[in-house]
C-alpha cells in the first residue's frame, strides 16, 4: 500500500472475482485458472495499472453484475438441504476411512 497506494492483491483479487461472477451467470462456468486475463490480473497485482483504472472497472463490473443478476436462471438461494446431506456424507465418509 505504501508503494502504490492502494492494496493492489485485494484490487487484483476484487476484478478477478468480478469477472468469474459475469462468467458464472452469463456462461455458467467457473473459470478458476485465469489465462485470459492473466497478464492483467499481474498488472494490477504489481502496480502497472492506476487506482483510478481499477476504481472504474470495478464500478462498471458491479454494474454488469447487477444487471445479469435481475434476468440470472440461476438459483438464487443454495438449496441448503442437499448441501446438509452432502456435508454429512463427506463427513461419515472420512470418519470410516481414518477412524
Amino acid at each position: 500500500e505504501a508503494k502504490f497506494g492502494f492494496d493492489t492483491k485485494h484490487g487484483m483479487h476484487l476484478l478477478r472475482l468480478q469477472r468469474m461472477c459475469l462468467e458464472i451467470m452469463d456462461k455458467h462456468v467457473v473459470n478458476v485458472k485465469r489465462k485470459e486475463d492473466r497478464e492483467e490480473l499481474l498488472d494490477v497485482r504489481f502496480g502497472r495499472r492506476s487506482y483510478e483504472s481499477l476504481v472504474e472497472e470495478a464500478e462498471q463490473l458491479e454494474l454488469r453484475c447487477d444487471e445479469l443478476y435481475k434476468t440470472s436462471t440461476l438459483r438464487k438461494e443454495p438449496d441448503r438441504a442437499r448441501l446438509d446431506a452432502l456435508i454429512v456424507d463427506m463427513t461419515d465418509r472420512y470418519l470410516s476411512l481414518n477412524g
